[in-house]
């Protein structure tokens, strides 16, 4: 409806047994209200049986004269969220999987610079990364405009645990041309930690590499830009076993231990037969 010279608009769907982005859905319902040149959304929501489910409310400027200075909000929970809805957004992306269940709060007292920031708290069932299976994911932190803050992430595959924390210089602002990228200029910073009985993430990708097992500890540090980054850690693996494709037989009582110093990988010692 118009009033005085401005356009007010009230809108209330309800959707059934319908498809967004190829996730079926049981019922979607959209509700806002245009005033002022903001979008005040009450309730975005879809779900499907009592198992899936996906919520945002909040406050959007849209096409007003003093952009820079409105406030945004937009607060989103949701459950068994399949990842691979990511892949319709940033198709040039590595495939992700999974069922991600937590919120996502973005708050900005303003868009000056069009900077996107929130806050994120999400768990992950079954994750999986490319090719590399992640089991389930526990990561929070949040996005400051240039930066992908970790404050905590854990992954625990079978009996195998990681953990990491730290700053990855995506771009993940809405406005943004280069949306899902890395930022060039920008400076990675991530720790890394690994409790390990089988480097389960090498196997897809070396063809000839059936499995390596044994108790093995990693760390890594990474640090620089995407570029020209510096790797620095160190790995150990005991009562190592390893089975590859090349011999018939398994490489046993592999004992072995090596430091990452700048990109150098210094071996101090390995044995096996």
């Amino acid at each position: 409806r118009e009033r005085d010279d401005e356009i007010v608009l009230d809108v209330d769907i309800s959707l059934k047994k319908g498809i967004y982005m190829r996730e079926p859905f049981d019922e979607m319902n959209i509700s806002f209200l245009y005033k002022d040149e903001m979008i005040h959304i009450d309730d975005i929501s879809m779900t499907r049986g009592k198992t899936f489910g996906v919520q945002a409310n909040g406050v959007i400027p849209l096409m007003i004269k003093d952009y820079h200075n409105a406030p945004i909000s937009l607060n989103t929970t949701f459950t068994n969220l399949p990842l691979s809805l990511i892949s319709n957004i940033i198709p040039d992306y590595y495939a992700l999987g999974g069922l991600a269940s937590g919120s996502l709060f973005l708050n900005q007292h303003s868009a000056k610079g069009k900077k996107t920031q929130f806050d994120y708290d999400i768990d992950i069932i079954n994750a999986s990364f490319d090719l590399i299976s992640l089991g389930n994911v526990k990561v929070s932190g949040d996005y400051d405009g240039e930066y992908f803050n970790i404050d905590q992430l854990s992954s625990v595959y079978k009996e195998d645990l990681i953990t990491s924390k730290g700053s990855i210089p995506f771009d993940l602002n809405l406005v943004s041309k280069n949306f899902g990228s890395i930022s060039p200029n920008g400076i990675f910073s991530l720790k890394t930690k690994g409790d390990l009985y089988s480097l389960y993430f090498l196997s897809p990708y070396v063809s000839d590499l059936d499995s390596v097992r044994g108790k093995i500890e990693i760390e890594l540090n990474i640090e620089g830009k995407a570029e020209s980054l510096k790797r620095n850690g160190k790995i150990s693996i005991s009562n190592g076993t390893m089975s590859t494709l090349l011999i018939d037989d398994d490489i046993t009582n592999i004992e072995g231990q090596a430091e990452i110093i700048n990109n150098h990988m210094i071996i101090n010692y390995f044995n096996a037969y």
